[in-house]
């Protein structure tokens, strides 16, 4: 036999072994026992009536995927009115809380769902179920699961945020936060949706990860965050939340239900998928890095900027990466620290209602109070292009104006001064609006004769070469 022969041999013999290894993964993936999850709808306040369907989405989502299998449901109805009748409800659901929620009987899960719980559950040790959550199991709540527990923080810590209201059903497109996600992954860059739709408190952008979110009110349209879904890692536990599930036709949804068992299965570790909280901070594409753009406004506070009545209330504030003014009381400008000269300026902007956008440049001058005000709720890219008293105007894809004399095409703010070297100001009292995306380049030492609508510059540099500059 040839040393040539031996060496293929070998080689044959070792794919053969790693094939049969491979093999016999599979077969164990395959035939693995299914996660043991214990599942509460039990509430202590108001009694959706979904709970019934959520309780059958859940067990067959299970026995379909074989991830996991509904080992124990806590159910409870809505409370009696006849008080022997309520006392019995209450006794019974304590009893059941105590038998299936004890620390030793979440031994036997792996995880834990409240669908559309409220109130303040009978856990019979609330601070053994959180110790059980941190140690490394899975917890997944449902729409009202942040309408329960409110009077135990340690519960409103771990799930993320707490109910605070709802306005009338309405249907919501919702944006995709994370589309690599488990739970977000089949569900497109956004998922429209008819459900209720809640406002949180105590909910922190930094300690979760973003699933879904809406940028306004899902009622008024108000700029705004209002988030949707999120998760988190939790000591070496897994902790994920949908707000979505009030409505029967949501559950019955496979687009929920492809969200929901998404979820779960990251929740047991069955699928990986980010638990970090993102970053808010604007980051700028590689051009205009190279092109010399700064942020202007930073997408997380308020740093370089300041109320130019520093005695009045301020009604701007910042959030998920959106500088807001949420109403048009009290009026108060908003003012950047440094002053500005020539400059190419970048954002986007978005009002709600009768809202506006203002924004004075040279001090004095408003470019977009003559603009037609867009659809509340649509957001609007905007480039501004100044050099000396002449400017040029790009929204979306339409050259509104073309190297046009400031004071041909701009309002004049009375008693403002006007100066050339001046800070960028966005006029107070003409909220709803929203800005995000802002960036800022600065010109000085552009040539006005060579400058060519939104396109190309010719900027000026020694010995009378133009270099071009996108």
């Amino acid at each position: 036999m040839t040393r040539d022969t031996t060496c293929v041999r070998v080689i044959f013999m070792k794919i053969l072994r790693l094939c049969s290894l491979a093999m016999l993964l599979v077969c164990a993936i395959a035939h693995a026992e299914p996660k043991r999850v214990l599942v509460v709808t039990a509430t202590e306040g108001f009694p959706h009536s979904s709970v019934v369907t959520a309780e059958r989405v859940l067990s067959k989502l299970g026995t379909q995927s074989g991830a996991f299998k509904v080992v124990g449901v806590i159910r409870s109805g809505p409370r009696p009115a006849d008080p022997e009748q309520a006392k019995a409800w209450t006794t019974k659901m304590e009893h059941d809380f105590a038998e299936m929620m004890s620390p030793a009987a979440l031994n036997d899960y792996d995880a834990v769902i409240f669908a559309n719980t409220t109130g303040e559950l009978p856990i019979p040790d609330k601070d053994a179920f959180i110790a059980w959550v941190k140690a490394g199991h899975g917890f997944i709540g449902m729409h009202s699961a942040t309408d329960t527990l409110h009077k135990y923080a340690p519960y409103i810590e771990m799930i993320g945020g707490e109910f605070l209201q709802h306005g009338p059903q309405v249907k919501v497109t919702c944006i995709n936060q994370d589309i690599r996600h488990p739970a977000t992954r089949r569900l497109g860059t956004t998922y429209e949706v008819f459900d209720e739709i809640y406002q949180f408190k105590n909910f922190h952008r930094d300690q979760v990860h973003g699933l879904l979110t809406l940028d306004k009110h899902p009622n008024n349209g108000t700029p705004g965050d209002y988030p949707i879904a999120w998760c988190k890692n939790f000591g070496k536990g897994k902790v994920i939340y949908t707000s979505l599930g009030h409505r029967e036709e949501v559950w019955e949804s496979p687009t929920y239900q492809d969200h929901i068992l998404g979820a779960i299965r990251w929740a047991l570790g069955l699928e990986q998928g980010d638990g970090t909280p993102q970053t808010t901070a604007l980051v700028l594409g590689q051009r205009e890095r190279i092109d010399g753009f700064q942020p202007l406004f930073n997408g997380v506070d308020l740093k370089n900027w300041s109320v130019r009545n520093t005695e009045k209330p301020s009604p701007w504030h910042t959030a998920n990466g959106m500088l807001i003014e949420s109403a048009a009381d009290p009026i108060n400008d908003l003012v950047t620290d440094k002053p500005h000269t020539d400059f190419i300026l970048r954002f986007d902007y978005m009002v709600a209602g009768k809202g506006s956008s203002s924004m004075l440049l040279r001090g004095k001058y408003d470019v977009l109070d003559k603009v037609a005000n867009p659809l509340p709720g649509a957001w609007q890219s905007v480039s501004i292009t100044l050099i000396g008293d002449t400017v040029s105007l790009m929204i979306n894809t339409t050259q509104v104006y073309d190297k046009r004399a400031l004071s041909e095409v701009a309002t004049e703010a009375p008693d403002s001064p006007s100066a050339e070297k001046s800070p960028i100001i966005l006029q107070g009292g003409h909220g709803p609006v929203a800005y995000r995306n802002m960036r800022i380049r600065d010109l000085s030492g552009f040539d006005i004769r060579q400058l060519s609508g939104q396109g190309n510059y010719s900027y000026k540099v020694p010995k009378g070469k133009a270099k071009k500059v996108r």
